[in-house]
């Protein structure tokens, strides 16, 4: 169960259990994690997660919180939301090693597609035996007012 530690009203989700990879790492699925660690001397590779989009078809990403952990210098080194095949939001993570959360500025990308969200995320595995976990992709949507406009 994931406790909403915020007052957003919609909630979607992907655990590590669909994650898929690029090819450049090795990814280990579990029955809620993932583990991605070095299959070739690559130092970078990338990871999708499908997220469902919310109910409302007007509600805007607010936050995206992940739940992650790196060993050996292995840790999450961006992030980028797309909306079916669009880049809607992209950032570089600072302390991706651990548990992180994001609040997209200017009250954040359009508001979400029918089809669904992939949320991909850049995986730095500077060691040989580098890896991180990914556990849960977390997005809150809330819904945008005239107020909210400045």
């Amino acid at each position: 169960m994931i406790m909403k530690e915020d007052q957003l009203p919609y909630h979607t989700s992907g655990n590590g259990s669909v994650v898929t990879g690029d090819g450049s790492s090795t990814v280990t699925i579990s029955q809620v994690t993932a583990t991605v660690a070095h299959l070739a001397p690559h130092t970078a590779s990338q990871v999708s997660i499908p997220v469902e989009s919310p109910p409302s078809g007007t509600a805007q990403l607010l936050r995206i919180r992940v739940e992650t952990s790196g060993s050996n210098g292995g840790a999450i080194t961006a992030l980028q939301v797309a909306y079916d095949n669009t880049i809607v939001f992209t950032t570089l993570v600072p302390d991706g090693d651990t548990t992180f959360e994001i609040c997209p500025e200017d009250g954040g990308p359009p508001n979400p597609p029918p089809n669904g969200i992939v949320v991909t995320l850049t995986v730095g595995l500077p060691n040989i035996d580098s890896s991180v976990n990914i556990d849960l992709v977390t997005l809150g949507f809330g819904e945008s007012t005239l107020e909210d406009v400045g």
